[in-house]
């Protein structure tokens, strides 16, 4: 009871310290004009994220504040054509803290009204819709909404007066407007207060170059406050600035999209939170002037109220949409697996007979055979009502079922046919190939649930959600987003990397610790640090007790930079993105990918198991085995142990190969021998051959 009596009290006080924030916020309002006020914030926030605006124009500020100041500021315009400087900045001084203050009640709030196991789920889906923001990056979501409503411009158009094609053509231009506004008032500016001046020449101490001398000072607050003044005025766009494109907006088109995403003071009255504004990113100023801040919110938004459109008719849903996104996304999956393996072994919208209905057949999406791993795909574009999941666990619940588990039991399905045969056979429907699996000879075989939506990271604890009744036999696929999907499948250098993540995001699973991450985040980490337990899951405080907690971030900045930098130079430089690995273990990494023997290729997945330190020392001890003199014709062999692998290398130079690899082969099975070993690993060496790691690798098993 005490923990429930401290967070009712929290909440309690965050409740009357609200209350005292806005009645002072109301004070400051009768004292300026509402639009104004709320133009003039996101020109401060642009400002403040910019740092150098006078140079870079404006970029996205923080999206949960910008929705802050509309809930707060739209109910109220048209309250006063006064504009009062003072009242403007001690509203724009209060928003951080009412923020600050909301986002304190209502966590507290989530886990009172879902007190128990339920509690840390309600907490985070109610921290993820006041912070999180866009499920996908921009192009991801805009493909989307090309490729599966795209299609049917006609039937949108008659439907409600606009193709979706079309919308997101005129969301462009008014971005492309917003940019000529800033460009424009920068010039009006800088030809009103003259150029920004060389301040090097003015510094006084060259040890200080970083400094700004007075004048610079001077012209960089001036700038800031005419600036600042004008491009409140100035910057959102109304219909007939659009006049340059081919075709302008029709007065009906800007109404409809007003009507589907757009945030008006009627439509923003209706909305009981502020997160909840997220929903109409679109912000409407009087005169029907737009402007939006966020790329991703304003297309997936877009998505969302071009599929409710559809869903309203039932039979087109059915009938056309449906089968339509399901096509789309199988094919997506299929050309992002063939990233990764080669073609021949991928294989799309395959059937088989129904184990669950002798005599029947029933379909998977996907599947890839590589040796003697097997990945069986399912995708699911289902709904995912995040706007009311974050109470409503019944939702959820179904929400989750048929996104993921619904998924997980059709691979289930196929794993059940593969071990009820000696060989299954998958029929590729398209072309007519044949999937043959010898269920006898897999090592691996990986359930993979790939969805439509990102899932409020959910996915990445499907431990978590036994509560919920699912996954309750702590068996889990991996569930991902088509999105997220995409930029793994972009950074696995081999198949040997994709199935290694798969693995050790299923360890990380079964593990039932409370960690929570973004799935690219999660791989992020992998890629610095191969997800290895010990660093992870098995991870111990230093009081060497349990964490209760784990919170996997950082890792997806990465990604962030890569595709800032796909915008253009201006963005800055790509980075590489790859697997961490020493150059010796990346070597012998690269060269088992080239060989098509099933040995090969788990040898490649058990040395990413190694520790880190387990990589570093076996990359030591080839490099030094390597470099060691040695004469022609004449052969030496070493050993090398790290958690119950066995590496053994037999290297010379100008040997006949077959003696080379018979003597290779005999070290090995001496080693496992004598070290009672299950497993063991061998590589020979030509050190003259400078073309290959390794002559050949082998693989022992057994008793």
């Amino acid at each position: 009871m005490s923990e429930i009596l401290d967070t009712k009290i929290i909440a309690s006080r965050a409740a009357e310290e609200r209350e005292r924030l806005l009645g002072e916020f109301k004070n400051h309002l009768a004292q300026t004009n509402a639009e104004h006020a709320f133009v003039s914030y996101a020109v401060y926030l642009i400002g403040q994220w910019s740092k150098k605006w006078e140079e870079t124009g404006w970029c996205d500020p923080d999206p949960a504040l910008i929705e802050l100041a509309a809930f707060l500021l739209f109910p109220h315009f048209g309250n006063t054509q006064k504009r009062d400087a003072d009242a403007i900045q001690a509203l724009i001084d209060l928003f951080e803290p009412i923020r600050t203050n909301l986002t304190m009640e209502t966590m507290f709030d989530a886990r009172d009204e879902a007190a128990g196991a339920l509690g840390d789920i309600a907490v985070h889906m109610r921290l993820r819709r006041e912070g999180v923001r866009g499920s996908a990056y921009p192009d991801q979501t805009r493909a989307e909404i090309e490729n599966i409503q795209g299609p049917f411009e006609e039937w949108y158009l008659a439907r409600i007066g606009i193709g979706i094609r079309r919308a997101l053509e005129l969301i462009e231009a008014i971005h492309e407007q917003m940019t000529r506004n800033t460009d424009e008032t920068r010039a009006r500016i800088l030809d009103k207060i003259g150029a920004r001046p060389d301040s090097s020449a003015e510094l006084k101490d060259a040890d200080r170059p970083s400094e700004e001398s007075p004048a610079l000072s001077d012209w960089n607050n001036r700038f800031a406050y005419y600036y600042s003044l004008a491009l409140s005025d100035c910057l959102p766009v109304s219909r007939g600035q659009l006049n340059w494109m081919e075709q302008p907006p029709t007065a009906e088109e800007w109404a409809t999209l007003i009507n589907l995403i757009g945030l008006t003071p009627t439509s923003c009255a209706k909305l009981t939170e502020p997160c909840l504004v997220k929903s109409r990113p679109v912000f409407v100023l009087p005169g029907e002037r737009l402007l939006f801040f966020e790329w991703s919110c304003v297309f997936d938004e877009l998505f969302a109220a071009a599929d409710r459109v559809a869903r309203a008719d039932q039979l087109f849903y059915n009938r056309h949409y449906l089968p339509n996104q399901t096509r789309w996304m199988e094919s997506q999956v299929v050309e992002m697996l063939a990233r990764v393996f080669p073609k021949q072994l991928v294989f799309g919208e395959l059937v088989y007979p129904d184990p669950n209905n002798p005599g029947g057949e029933t379909e998977l999406d996907a599947a890839v055979s590589w040796g003697s791993f097997l990945i069986l795909v399912e995708a699911k574009g289902c709904q995912f009502r995040e706007e009311v999941a974050h109470f409503d666990f019944g939702r959820l619940r179904t929400d989750l079922e048929k996104n993921v588990a619904d998924a997980f039991e059709q691979a289930q399905r196929a794993s059940r046919y593969i071990a009820s045969v000696p060989t299954a056979v998958f029929r590729e429907k398209r072309t007519k190939r044949e999937l043959r699996v010898v269920g006898k000879s897999l090592r691996r075989v990986f359930k993979v649930s790939v969805t439509l939506h990102h899932l409020a990271d959910l996915t990445t604890q499907l431990a978590n959600l036994k509560v919920l009744k699912l996954f309750t036999q702590g068996d889990y696929p991996l569930s991902v987003s088509l999105a997220d999907f995409d930029i793994i499948t972009r950074f696995c250098e081999g198949p040997d990397v994709l199935l290694h993540y798969i693995q050790r995001r299923l360890e990380l699973q079964r593990s039932g610790k409370n960690i929570h991450g973004d799935e690219l985040d999660i791989f992020g980490l992998y890629l610095d640090t191969r997800l290895h337990p010990s660093q992870f899951w098995e991870r111990k405080p230093d009081d060497g007790k349990d964490f209760t907690m784990l919170s996997l971030t950082g890792g997806s900045e990465r990604f962030d930079r890569w595709k800032n930098a796909q915008r253009g130079a201006e963005y800055g430089e790509a980075p590489v993105i790859r697997l961490k690995l020493p150059d010796e273990i990346a070597g012998l990494l690269q060269e088992l990918r080239g060989r098509t023997d099933k040995g090969a290729r788990w040898i490649a997945f058990s040395l990413l198991n190694l520790s880190d330190n387990g990589i570093h020392r076996l990359n030591h001890f080839l490099k030094q085995f390597r470099e060691q003199p040695r004469d022609a014709g004449k052969m030496t062999s070493a050993v090398f142990v790290d958690e119950g692998l066995i590496v053994v290398v037999t290297a010379a130079r100008m040997i006949q190969p077959g003696l080379l690899r018979q003597t290779l082969a005999a070290r090995l099975s001496v080693e496992k021998y004598r070290r009672k070993a299950s497993i063991a690993v061998g590589f020979a060496i030509e050190l003259n051959d400078a073309f290959r790691v390794f002559d050949t690798a082998l693989w022992l098993e057994g008793d």
